[in-house]
């Protein structure tokens, strides 16, 4: 071990023991090797408010620095959020104590349920059945809408919620519009991470945020929860898709996701003026899955359109009720974890087709799209938009060899054979690789924020 570095044994919330190592922060790590001396067990969350066990720290502990779970960041306790469950046997008095001497830091309470503090990086707020003054930046726990749908209170921007749902704590971010007024039904809109990310991470990066506030939307952000990847070797924050429990133990206990994406829409519905004709749901990878495979699938009661983005996956399943809703997918043509999937099916090639009819063929993509043309009850004729910069306007076919050269994104359309209003939309894009469209990563500045928002406007519920 490096001079610099130091190791902590201690517990995470399920009492088990872990070595946690860190490359630099012994007095961080010494700050929180106290809480442990004293019986107290300690659950960490990156500053994005992602819970991370200790253990979990162990598995990846250079990942966990980076996002300051543990090591020199964990020095500061301002930006972190730790939760503390604390022993009856030690009280009250000695928990706020505690609190005070070891965080230092403002708005930390105490009681015999859970003690949390973070950055102040968005004021969350307490539903009406829970007592006392919401401090800045405090999380909210919401009773399950089973029990009946709580109404929350909220501010104008960031609102970090907990929900109970089957006995677990869930988490999500919620953005409300600066001109929302609740006279006016707002749109809304789901966002679901990748893996290995969470809802903090989507809110700041994915560009919703700012569409919202343009559009007048209230946008979404929830966090999955984290399972042991067995082809990973370490935790991750995972979607329950129809594939998560191939890649997990034997036996592992998958959350119900369908449940808990429910339950946040009768609690915002409660609690918020939402339009519901437009409800929408987006997410990329393994999020862009669970829309895909679970929400189109299981949920089109609720959702009125999706935008999936980097993996899609519907297995063909038929829509609950056979109540199809429009989808919209976007891919990138340099995206690695597509290549590799498409080598194992036996294409070739370091970049996957943009033209039409060699997407059609290409036996991963087009087979998604024939599966995602099944579940929405579509035939597999379609119109198709090639954009190349030569052009003034995207156009049904390139004239030249130039402008096929140098197009830079393929868009299929598929309305027929279906129900009215029903359609299935198949971007390519040049130059993207295994992401979220953002102006930045791909040479044509498309963002997807902004594609699939035109397209969820073009598609309320009938």
């Amino acid at each position: 071990m490096a001079a610099n570095s130091t190791e902590v044994v201690m517990k995470d919330i399920a009492g088990k023991t872990a070595v946690v190592t860190g490359a630099s922060g012994e007095a961080g790590l010494a700050f929180v090797h106290r809480f442990a001396a004293v019986g107290l067990n300690v659950a960490l969350a990156d500053i994005e408010g992602e819970p991370l066990s200790v253990a979990e720290a162990a598995l990846n502990t250079k990942g966990a620095a980076e996002r300051g779970s543990v090591g020199g960041k964990l020095t500061s306790a301002l930006p972190m959020v730790i939760r503390m469950h604390t022993r009856r046997v030690f009280g009250l008095g000695f928990a706020l104590s505690l609190c005070f001497i070891l965080l230092t830091a403002s708005g930390c309470r105490g009681d015999d349920s859970d003690v949390i503090s973070d950055d102040g990086g968005g004021s969350a707020v307490q539903s009406p059945h829970v007592s006392g003054t919401t401090a800045p930046g405090s999380s909210t726990t919401a009773p399950a809408p089973s029990q009946s749908a709580s109404v929350l209170k909220f501010k104008k921007g960031q609102n970090n919620y907990t929900l109970t749902v089957d006995g677990q704590r869930r988490q999500f971010i919620v953005h409300v519009p600066p001109g929302y007024n609740s006279s006016t039904p707002a749109p809304l809109v789901f966002v679901f991470h990748e893996s290995a990310h969470n809802g903090g991470f989507v809110y700041e990066k994915w560009k919703w945020r700012e569409k919202c506030d343009q559009e007048g939307c209230i946008s979404v952000y929830p966090t999955a929860l984290s399972y042991f990847v067995v082809p990973e070797d370490r935790n991750q924050t995972k979607w329950n898709d129809t594939s998560l429990s191939q890649i997990v133990p034997p036996g592992t206990a998958l959350a119900d996701d369908v449940k808990f994406v429910r339950t946040m829409v009768e609690t915002l519905e409660a609690t918020f003026s939402i339009d519901k004709k437009r409800i929408y749901a987006t997410g990329g990878s393994n999020g862009g899955r669970f829309v895909s495979s679970r929400i189109l699938v299981e949920l089109p009661d609720i959702f009125a359109a999706a935008g999936i983005s980097h993996l899609l996956g519907t297995d063909g399943l038929a829509p609950k009720n056979n109540e199809a809703i429009p989808a919209y997918v976007s891919y990138g043509n340099l995206d690695p974890i597509l290549l590799k999937g498409s080598e194992a099916l036996g294409a070739s090639g370091k970049q996957l087709p943009m033209e039409a009819a060699e997407i059609m063929q290409h036996p991963l993509v087009g087979g998604q799209i024939a599966n995602a043309l099944t579940t929405l009850g579509l035939d597999t004729t379609y119109t198709v938009e090639y954009c190349a910069p030569k052009l003034d306007r995207c156009t049904a076919t390139y004239t030249t060899a130039l402008e096929r050269s140098e197009g830079l994104h393929t868009t299929l359309t598929f309305a027929r054979g279906g129900k009215p209003g029903v359609e299935f939309r198949f971007r390519m894009i040049k130059g993207m690789g295994h992401s979220y469209a953002l102006a930045g990563n791909n040479p044509a500045h498309l963002e997807a924020a902004s594609f699939f928002w035109d397209f969820f406007k073009e598609h309320p519920k009938p």
